[in-house]
């Protein structure tokens, strides 16, 4: 570490940032938006702000933001099994988060969005090459909330949906995910800040539970309002 003209100590730059930077290109299209958005972050740091603190930052944002997307399809798919009906606020919501974690960016702004966001901006994009199969769960998961919008079934929503999302949530842990997860473990231990339950989240079970909390508090009062999410 050199010192600043301060006094202070300045942390170099990271040693396998380039190394870093090429195994980032191979990250696999249909990888959750977060990690994408990481790898943009990442390649506009300029010399001198390459740390490894602001590296592993960079990282628990990208895995982080994967885990609460995660975290709000339960989320959701609680809620609408306790609803009165399923509202078109609710389906906007499933399609950007199911978008982002098929590896493509959240539409904005959020609030010009009337259209069914799935078939206009996701599925055209995501319907075709690797991205195939996850885009075939999701389907099977929109034409269940369809099929029961307004019927009084909340008991099928909830056992039939959560068990369509762990299918899909299964397919985004296939061999093709896993191994690039399990390259950046292996390769880059030192981004990690720490990980428990499946090896990719900077959360604590603790902070996970009061996460999911105010997580659904959020959902309510912005569903209640009739506003977009904003994950």
């Amino acid at each position: 570490m050199s010192v600043s003209l301060t006094g202070e100590t300045e942390e170099p730059d990271y040693e396998k940032f380039e190394e870093l930077m090429a195994f980032w290109e191979t990250i696999p299209r249909g990888f959750p938006a977060s990690w994408h958005t990481a790898r943009e972050t990442a390649s506009t740091l300029p010399e001198g702000g390459r740390t490894l603190t602001a590296i592993k930052d960079i990282v628990s944002e990208a895995r982080r933001n994967e885990r609460k997307a995660i975290i709000s399809l339960d989320i959701l798919l609680c809620r609408a099994a306790t609803a009165d009906f399923v509202p078109e606020s609710y389906l906007q919501e499933f399609r950007c988060i199911y978008g982002q974690l098929l590896g493509l960016a959240r539409p904005h702004p959020m609030m010009e969005i009337t259209e069914d966001v799935w078939e206009s901006e996701y599925a055209p994009k995501v319907s075709v090459g690797e991205t195939r199969p996850g885009y075939e769960w999701v389907a099977r998961i929109f034409k269940l909330l369809r099929l029961v919008r307004g019927l009084d079934c909340p008991e099928v929503i909830f056992i039939v949906g959560v068990y369509l999302n762990r299918k899909f949530l299964t397919y985004l842990g296939g061999e093709v995910y896993r191994s690039w997860r399990q390259k950046l473990i292996t390769d880059f231990p030192e981004l990690l800040y720490r990980f428990i339950g499946d090896g990719m989240t900077d959360l604590s079970e603790q902070e996970m539970k009061e996460y999911k909390r105010q997580e659904l508090e959020k959902i309510r009062k912005r569903l209640d309002e009739q506003q977009p999410l904003s994950i």
